[in-house]
């Protein structure tokens, strides 16, 4: 039976397997190439050159990605990558983080994590890519977030958050000046369709579910890239965290509900006792149920209590342990 500890123990693992296949040119080139203005106009082989390379011609070398001051706390980010756009005559023009993220709704707001994260890589860059006021070589810095398991509706969509000038009063004689330097970007994974964009199809290609026959064809016939055994099964045990981790937290909650209704049961009397041992552990399921479609598929919880057939009479009390739970 899979644990707390197993479930922890392979969501590391998975989140070293992201790394690592982001870290891959064929991944991270069609990545950039559609969500980075200075690079949507390029050939897959122009972007290569714009990437720090490994020995091997195929591992993309990231900056450092601890973060960290003396008034500060330390951040450490999944990976990011310095990019070299041609004509800039810089040897960084632009700083990419890209981050993976299973859980969609983690109990904060991910965009404000995003920010967060965003804020750390633009304000490291003083002291490195300019010295004192000389503002004019602050880099424009992307955060790309890879969401793994977004909610259904979310699937297959990529949003991207920027600083748009708006004039408040007045005309003025000029257009107000552009401050690009701030760019979050999310883009959620779904199954594959052929009408994907390169950096969407690349992402479920990778990291959705299916078989190893299948991705493997996949891959070869949409992107040419030819993938080794060892590779296929890293992408299997990633995918299979997200199953694992849904089966584990429904029976946790199957479990716990009816320990705590036996509990209850005893403590009041053994006719009765038998009678709200078995509401307490129908509630504690339906709680369970009820996050986990919230937090997986992303329904309301007026759809949960519908679609869980969930009593009138226990609504009050599943809604409000509900509410707790998202919020704890």
């Amino acid at each position: 039976m899979t644990t707390d500890r197993d479930i922890e123990r392979r969501r590391a693992a998975s989140d070293s397997t992201f790394k690592y296949f982001v870290h891959k040119r064929y991944v991270l080139s069609r990545l950039l190439k559609d969500n980075l203005d200075e690079l949507k106009d390029m050939s897959l082989d122009e972007i290569d050159k714009c990437l720090d390379l490994g020995e091997d011609g195929d591992t993309v070398i990231g900056r450092e990605t601890e973060y960290i001051t003396a008034d500060e706390q330390k951040v450490i980010l999944d990976s990011v990558f310095d990019i070299r756009v041609p004509g800039s005559g810089r040897e960084v023009s632009v700083i990419v983080g890209v981050e993976g993220q299973n859980n969609p709704s983690p109990g904060y707001p991910l965009g404000k994590r995003a920010e967060y994260y965003l804020a750390r890589m633009v304000s490291a860059q003083k002291g490195r890519e300019f010295d004192g006021t000389n503002y004019s070589n602050l880099r424009k810095t992307y955060s790309i977030w890879c969401i793994l398991d977004p909610r259904t509706s979310d699937r297959n969509t990529v949003v991207r958050y920027r600083m748009v000038p708006e004039r408040t009063f007045g005309t003025g004689d000029r257009e107000p000046e552009t401050l690009d330097t701030f760019n979050v970007i999310m883009v959620n994974i779904g199954q594959y369709r052929e009408d994907l964009p390169d950096a969407l199809a690349i992402g479920s290609a990778m990291f959705s579910v299916m078989d190893n026959v299948q991705r493997r064809q996949l891959i070869s016939e949409r992107f040419n890239i030819s993938i080794n055994d060892e590779d296929l099964e890293r992408l299997k045990d990633m995918n299979d965290v997200f199953q694992d981790k849904f089966d584990h937290g429904l029976r946790v909650g199957e479990a716990r509900g009816i320990e705590i209704g036996e509990a209850r049961g005893i403590e009041i009397g053994e006719a009765r006792g038998i009678e709200i041992g078995k509401d307490m552990g129908r509630i504690e399921i339906y709680i369970a149920n009820a996050v986990s479609l919230i937090q997986k598929k992303g329904m309301s919880i007026e759809e949960v209590l519908s679609v869980l057939d969930v009593p009138d009479d226990l609504r009050p009390e599943v809604i409000s342990e509900v509410h707790k739970k998202l919020m704890s």
